[in-house]
């Protein structure tokens, strides 16, 4: 498993306050490195019942990150759109959270203050925003996208 790096397969459980799970994640291994639409990453999510709630999946795209947010039946809802510099060393880093049709409706967001000698530590901020009204199916699939990105890009083992 340790070879495989940021490539390899997780599941991830989300708990509340009161210890009871909200939501399971997971992700099958691929290859990391594909330069021909194959074996692109992916990130299925399902409820503490293990009823599907829907894929994010990454298409193929030239130079920037591209994923596709898709309900249980396969129904595209939003896009997730980045630059096309995403590296672990950049301090600020985005990605547009956008419509079917190329509105924005939301962004996930990186921050990387540094390495810090004193405290031997290195950490990094995540965030998720989007409207209060939207789908809450949605927003799951889309903090399961902010795991995915997170393991894609900015995991380093």
């Amino acid at each position: 498993m340790q070879c495989c790096g940021p490539a390899r397969s997780c599941s991830l459980q989300g708990f509340d306050k009161n210890a009871d799970c909200v939501f399971w994640f997971e992700r099958p291994l691929r290859a990391e490195m594909c330069w021909l639409g194959c074996c692109l990453m992916e990130i299925r999510a399902y409820t503490p019942e293990r009823e599907f709630i829907g894929t994010v999946h990454q298409r193929w795209s030239m130079f920037t990150p591209y994923f596709e947010v898709c309900d249980s039946d396969g129904i595209s809802a939003v896009r997730i759109l980045g630059s096309c510099c995403n590296t672990r060393c950049l301090s600020e880093q985005e990605l547009q959270v956008v419509s079917t049709i190329g509105d924005s409706v939301g962004r996930i967001w990186k921050r990387w203050p540094g390495y810090s000698e004193e405290c031997n530590m290195d950490h990094e901020y995540f965030g998720l925003d989007v409207p209060q009204g939207m789908n809450l199916n949605t927003k799951v699939l889309l903090l399961a996208a902010t795991f995915l990105l997170n393991h894609m890009f900015f995991e380093m083992s």
